[in-house]
């Protein structure tokens, strides 16, 4: 699994401190909810991208990673992401800021996502 914090910045945000503060603060937020969200195979979950979907040995991954990024789009909506927010809008860099929390956010689901074998879904594998 991954960590709260990455290994690395790209370096288009590391060469800039506050870039790579906000790359950081997007990576925390993705990590966060990648690693506290859990499903079952067998049972039904909703997503947008996705409909109505039963979790099985196929699919299961896509559905973690869709409720991921729907989880942290939702949670955009409460404070303390307005915080967040604030502080990005009213910088003469918040394109950049905005640019690199996305990026940092992504990294961080999708290194988490990596970290999910078969057993964690529990997804049997059948040896020969």
């Amino acid at each position: 699994m991954a960590r709260n914090y990455p290994k690395a910045i790209p370096a288009c945000y590391a060469k800039d401190e506050t870039l790579s503060r906000a790359y950081a603060m997007g990576w925390n937020r993705g990590h966060g909810i990648a690693c506290h969200i859990s499903l079952t195979i067998g049972e039904t979950y909703f997503t947008q991208s996705m409909g109505k979907v039963k979790a099985d040995a196929d699919n299961v991954r896509d559905i973690h990673q869709d409720a991921c990024f729907e989880a942290e789009s939702q949670g955009r909506d409460y404070s303390p992401f307005e915080f967040i927010a604030h502080e990005f809008n009213e910088s003469d860099d918040a394109d950049m800021l905005w640019e690199a929390f996305e990026i940092g956010i992504g990294d961080a689901i999708m290194a988490d996502l990596e970290g999910f074998g078969d057993s964690y879904y529990g997804i049997e594998t059948v040896e020969a």
